[in-house]
């Protein structure tokens, strides 16, 4: 839960889910603030995990 009194729902997907299309339609949802889906705004994503620091390089980022 967030200092605001949000929830939070961590999501895992399958690998050839189309992970836009389901983030578009959570944010379609009734009460739903945010997805936190970066999509085609960021090129990398570093995230921690139990195991040491995973890097992520996003192939659909769009450079304008």
């Amino acid at each position: 839960m967030t200092d605001s009194g949000n929830h939070i729902l961590d999501i895992q997907f399958a690998q050839d889910a189309d992970i836009s299309a389901a983030a578009e339609r959570i944010r379609k949802m009734p009460g739903v603030v945010e997805t936190g889906y970066l999509g085609q705004m960021c090129s990398r994503i570093v995230a921690g995990t139990s195991s040491g620091v995973k890097v992520m390089e996003n192939p659909h980022r769009v450079i304008e």
